[in-house]
């Protein structure tokens, strides 16, 4: 059965979960940096880390909103990503609102630079939560560009969850995104913004379908636009965690094949269109029944 909120498992330690995008020593990025939650032990709360690779030195982020009240209630961390170059970290964590403490609503977005961690005041992205605005926002993610932030929120006000949403860093403004056919509970996962932040690719499924694909829909406040399905149409999968790659031009995927097994296929971007054939197939990458979570670089 699909929990409303699920912590994507990128390496096989138990110990880590929600690795998150890593900076790379090339021409583009020197700062060697991996970001992942630790698991505490205790349900629902982890530990966050930004581990230096060049030094095997792991400092934590800030465990107290310095904008907003004091948190109270332990490590209330769910979610973590770096930027392509390393300098800047996004992620999710409960704002600490009076009327939050083990309760939903409260999860909200933050940014802080990757360096000097702990001494610099993280910049809190969504609003902070009040009785007549309850989110939770869940596997917050960069743009390519890193000029907007996609994120899976959890809409109690509305009583329409999940949904999608977008925020330009700039200004704040944050437009959720729940499209056609999908209104229903627990059926969006791992959203990722297109190379020109026009459209989401992402996990999910049709209320009536009882499995999930990936599928793209336009970013964009119009009411409910219509999703398009690239992967799964005969419904005979498990599709999950899509990842573009930096052109935007193709995706990799996990697809489970209904007996537990786990590979990962890659598509352009384009879609598994149908099984016709004019249709393009999916390439299977691995063979192995174990792999998951893909990502390019």
């Amino acid at each position: 059965m699909k929990k409303t909120f699920r912590v994507n498992l990128l390496i096989g330690a138990a110990a880590l979960i929600a690795l998150a995008l890593t900076g790379c020593s090339n021409g583009r990025n020197q700062t060697n940096y991996v970001a992942y939650l630790q698991a505490t032990g205790v349900a629902g709360i982890y530990n966050p880390w930004i581990l230096d690779t060049s030094t095997a030195t792991a400092t934590t982020l800030p465990t107290v909103n310095k904008e907003g009240p004091a948190i109270t209630q332990g490590l209330p961390y769910s979610g973590i990503h770096l930027s392509r170059d390393g300098k800047t970290i996004v992620y999710t964590m409960y704002d600490g609102s009076a009327f939050c403490v083990n309760v939903n609503g409260c999860s909200q977005i933050y940014t802080v630079p990757s360096h000097n961690l702990g001494s610099i005041t993280p910049t809190q992205i969504t609003a902070v939560a009040t009785l007549a605005n309850q989110e939770d926002h869940f596997e917050a993610v960069f743009s390519p560009d890193e000029t907007q932030i996609a994120s899976i929120v959890i809409d109690y006000n509305g009583l329409d969850f999940p949904e999608l949403s977008t925020i330009p860093i700039a200004t704040k403004a944050e437009t959720l995104i729940d499209p056609a056919g999908m209104t229903g509970v627990q059926r969006m996962y791992s959203p990722t913004l297109t190379p020109d932040n026009t459209h989401i690719v992402f996990e999910g499924g049709l209320d009536a379908d009882g499995t999930d694909s990936i599928w793209i829909v336009a970013n964009t406040a119009v009411a409910n636009p219509t999703p398009t399905r690239l992967t799964n149409a005969a419904l005979a999968f498990y599709d999950l965690n899509p990842f573009l790659n930096v052109e935007g031009t193709a995706f990799v995927y996990s697809r489970e094949d209904g007996a537990g097994n786990f590979n990962v296929f890659g598509l352009p971007i384009a879609g598994e269109i149908g099984t016709t054939a004019t249709g393009t197939a999916a390439v299977q990458l691995t063979s192995d029944n174990v792999s998951e979570q893909p990502q390019f670089t």
